[in-house]
């Protein structure tokens, strides 16, 4: 009989910047079972999100690297994003804690949320949410702008408020849609936002089209 290394885990990178790979997040881990190393699929669990943080989820982000899981509550004009370390090669996970976000609320706007993604570099955090306004103007994509882990109690008794100056821990609007010479009806169809820290821009995705910042 004769052996030889399928290199199953070759095809996969760890991290987002190793774009040499070609599968991004990987498709199989090597684990221990019953004393013998394995290759699987990632495992899957059931967090009791509404036991644990005490509201219903509507989007949810991992971050494979820092094993960092972001669930974003029901869209509000205080939204509450809650944080839990998790492994997706154990299934193990924690409730770390919740906080809440400050959008854009003139006229009692209704946010009917579009898109969440969250970055992390240098130890910061970076949730972003695309939404759409009853009142149009309120629209647009907000990053909450470098938070950690610290910020995050189980009480949820922080609130991330609009920024006044520079370099502030805080919440960020980009242009609505009316500033990119869109309809304002068009954020209807507002997908997602995606940030790239690197080279300072900000890509929203709407429908076929794209537009930076």
């Amino acid at each position: 009989m004769k052996s030889f290394l399928a290199g199953i885990q070759a095809s996969t990178q760890t991290s987002y910047a190793n774009n040499g790979k070609t599968t991004m997040l990987g498709r199989a881990f090597q684990k221990t079972i019953n004393s013998q190393s394995v290759i699987g699929p990632p495992l899957t669990q059931f967090v009791d999100v509404q036991t644990l943080a005490g509201f219903s989820p509507t989007y949810s982000y991992y971050n494979p690297t820092t094993g960092h899981l972001f669930v974003l509550g029901p869209a509000s004009a205080n939204p509450v994003i809650a944080l839990f370390n998790f492994n997706n090669s154990t299934g193990a996970y924690s409730y770390v804690g919740k906080m809440t976000l400050s959008l854009a609320n003139a006229a009692a706007t209704t946010h009917a949320f579009k898109g969440f993604v969250v970055y992390e570099s240098g130890g910061l955090i970076y949730p972003v949410i695309s939404t759409t306004g009853s009142v149009l103007i309120n629209g647009g994509s907000y990053v909450a702008w470098g938070l950690s882990t610290t910020d995050f109690t189980v009480g949820g008794g922080t609130t991330i408020f609009f920024a006044s100056g520079a370099s502030q821990k805080a919440m960020l609007r980009w242009r609505d849609c009316v500033a990119r010479a869109l309809l304002p009806e068009a954020y209807l169809l507002w997908h997602a936002s995606f940030l790239d820290e690197a080279h300072q821009i900000c890509l929203d995705h709407h429908g076929d089209a794209a537009f930076f910042t």
